[in-house]
């Protein structure tokens, strides 16, 4: 079996991100969803969706903490944490 040399793992590493991060923002492009950004009873979970598909943690924890009630009426226990 033929080995890679590094620098063709980091290229494919790179162009697998970069896929990665398109198909993200398609879906965040598709109408259906999109839609849901301005309307009054799903854009707390539009901009879920989009800590989850464009953000990091800290995002997360961030919206969490503003919106721990509109999380429960979800199902979606808070985050555990350590220590």
């Amino acid at each position: 079996m033929e080995s890679c040399s590094p620098r063709s793992e980091r290229t494919f590493s790179s162009n697998f991100q970069s896929f990665k991060r398109k198909q993200k923002c398609d879906l965040l492009n598709m109408p259906s969803i999109s839609q849901l950004e301005n309307d009054a009873k799903y854009s707390m979970l539009y901009q879920l969706l989009k800590i989850f598909l464009t953000q990091r943690l800290d995002a997360y924890v961030d919206f969490e903490a503003a919106n721990s009630s509109l999380l429960k009426s979800y199902g979606i226990g808070a985050m555990p944490r350590n220590g």
